[in-house]
């Protein structure tokens, strides 16, 4: 039986280049392939591109994979995207309601974002 988790909130995507902010958008469906003994799992995620045809090229070495990292926002991150990215207020309102948010961080960012209005 293959294992699957749905996201019930966004997640952060990493960047090597650090060329913005990347958002792993609710309701994905995460596809578990392995955990690691270094504290991270990999899993896959199916991307249907349309209107495009992408060029391909041979994987080199054969098998390589060269993964991105995602994480749950915390309260920087979230501030950071605040002022970056627009977020609809229903993403918003999971990242918040996602559990790694105290009642305090959660005060302080909707301040935040009254104070910007």
């Amino acid at each position: 039986m293959e294992k699957v988790h749905v996201l019930k909130h966004p997640l952060l995507l990493g960047s090597e280049d650090n060329a913005g902010y990347h958002l792993l958008p609710t309701g994905t469906t995460l596809y578990y392939d392995h955990s690691m003994s270094e504290g991270f799992s990999t899993y896959r995620i199916y991307v249907n591109v349309l209107g495009s045809n992408l060029p391909l090229e041979e994987n080199q070495p054969l098998g390589a994979i060269n993964p991105t990292t995602a994480l749950s926002i915390d309260k920087a991150q979230l501030l950071s995207l605040l002022n970056d990215v627009h977020l609809k207020s229903s993403d918003l309102d999971k990242i918040l309601n996602n559990g790694n948010f105290s009642l305090t961080e959660k005060e302080e960012i909707l301040d935040y974002l009254k104070m910007r209005k």
